[in-house]
């Protein structure tokens, strides 16, 4: 696939969450159904997590159809304030077996966070490397099940560059 991208954003949730412990926010759930038979179709993939009221999300493909999935995030109102913090052209996906796989909070993420000296998530706030971390963090997660050793070896935020919005210049080559 020459035109594989990866983009992270951030996001605030223009709704009120529940806590972890109930469960699944039901605005989120909604946002999951829709986001999985969407991105199944245009064969967009990544991760999604949500806590502490924002979005953190990695979306994985070919590249007009990310940038059509983000432009359809930007306008839904669920969301507000959404920030690209990484993009740039991949070889490889991070996520590659996942529509769009949600990870809900959880002791693990927040002992990630406690070992960065964070202690609470707020994705407008992170660096490129941490971004990288946290994508490395997920991915790993999702591959074990369990927290993991995180190398930023092979970051993916060392060929990425953040941007402002510009859907004509958002994967420029």
């Amino acid at each position: 696939m020459e035109d594989l991208v990866r983009l992270v954003y951030a996001s605030e949730a223009t709704f009120s969450g529940n806590s972890a412990a109930q469960g699944i926010e039901l605005e989120v759930g909604r946002i999951l159904s829709e986001s999985r038979r969407n991105n199944a179709r245009a064969q967009v993939g990544g991760v999604l997590y949500y806590g502490n009221g924002y979005f953190f999300q990695c979306l994985e493909g070919e590249r007009d159809a990310v940038v059509q999935t983000y432009q359809r995030i930007c306008t839904d109102p669920r969301h507000k304030n959404a920030k690209i913090l990484l993009k740039g052209f991949t070889k490889r996906r991070l996520f590659q077996d996942w529509s769009m796989k949600y990870l809900p909070a959880e002791k693990n993420l927040r002992d990630f966070l406690a070992q960065h000296g964070l202690s609470e998530f707020s994705p407008f706030s992170y660096d490129r490397e941490m971004v990288g971390r946290l994508l490395i963090f997920f991915q790993q997660t999702k591959e074990s099940g369990e927290l993991a050793e995180h190398s930023t070896e092979h970051s993916p935020a060392a060929t990425s560059t953040p941007t402002k919005p510009g859907w004509r210049r958002l994967f420029n080559r």
